[in-house]
């Protein structure tokens, strides 16, 4: 930006703050305060005898902002069930060129980068009742960014991961010929992926920056994908599931949010969804990212 470009914006600063601003900070006062007292509803405050004819419009912008919103999500989520099938595909974004590269470059990705339940384990691993030898579930593994940690972590716990790309498996396949690992490509929406699974089967289970791409065609259909999901996540869990995702799985409103061509992600609390055998809820801040952890409730199930 040169001189002239810095002159001009701070002219027009000036000129908001001193001239435009002040009024228009008023209004918005006053109008705030109109909407505040006729939906507190109280008879011993009273808006002014226009307020309600103002409040229309706010109404109906209301209104029109829920219905274009629910539309939207709708629509979204119709077309992005299967773009992101094709984003994490062979063709796909996700995991692009992996054909194209060499067995040694493979290796390479391996683990990278480092796992997001690195400082999970740092900070709580003494809740989680983390300790060698327990038997961890990767649900979602993508290149082993967590499954290296764990490795590293836990030098005797046996790990299982799965993931939808046969691409993001292969690299753990290349990498790691420690018997401890096993991999499968699964799809993570598949019920029949964890009807398989016995309850209790695993100590920890471990589900890292997927939930928030776990979607359906339309939204009933991604809540009762989750839903299924989270009460098999807890079913298989003997101590602890652990969910690491961006904080869109937190979120009070409901929204699809479109981060590329072909991948976006359906942005909405996943905490309705622990069953009630889930035991203790938490969330826990890592960074950009949060985890929801649960410690299953279940007679037979927990600390040793």
């Amino acid at each position: 930006m040169n001189s002239l470009q810095s002159k001009v914006l701070r002219v027009l600063e000036a000129l908001y703050r001193t001239v435009l601003m002040p009024p228009l900070f008023q209004v918005m006062r006053v109008f705030r305060d109109q909407v505040f007292l006729i939906e507190l509803r109280n008879s011993n405050l009273r808006p002014a005898v226009i307020a309600p004819i103002l409040y229309f419009p706010l109404r109906v912008y209301r209104a029109l902002g829920r219905m274009m919103t629910h539309t939207f999500n709708e629509y979204a989520l119709s077309k992005y069930v299967s773009y992101i099938q094709h984003h994490y595909s062979k063709g796909g974004r996700g995991y692009f060129a992996y054909a194209d590269l060499s067995d040694q470059e493979k290796i390479g990705l391996f683990g990278v980068p480092k796992g997001r339940i690195a400082p999970l384990i740092d900070s709580h691993g003494h809740i989680l009742g983390l300790k060698d030898g327990d038997s961890f579930f990767d649900v979602g593994c993508g290149r082993g960014q967590n499954i290296k940690v764990l490795m590293e972590r836990f030098p005797n716990s046996p790990i299982r991961a799965i993931d939808i790309s046969a691409e993001a498996v292969d690299v753990i396949d290349l990498a790691v010929s420690d018997p401890r690992v096993t991999t499968q490509v699964c799809d993570l929406k598949d019920a029949a992926t964890y009807a398989g699974i016995g309850d209790n089967t695993y100590d920890h289970v471990v589900m890292s920056h997927v939930m928030a791409l776990l979607i359906g065609g339309s939204i009933a259909e991604t809540r009762a994908t989750r839903r299924m999901i989270i009460s098999n996540l807890v079913r298989i869990a003997r101590k602890s599931v652990v969910i690491i995702d961006n904080p869109a799985i937190l979120a009070d409103q409901a929204a699809f949010k479109i981060e590329q061509l072909n991948r976006g992600y359906f942005a909405e609390s996943i905490l309705p969804y622990f069953p009630a055998n889930a035991g203790a809820v938490v969330t826990v801040k890592l960074g950009e990212s949060v985890a929801v952890v649960s410690l299953p409730a279940v007679p037979g199930k927990g600390k040793e």
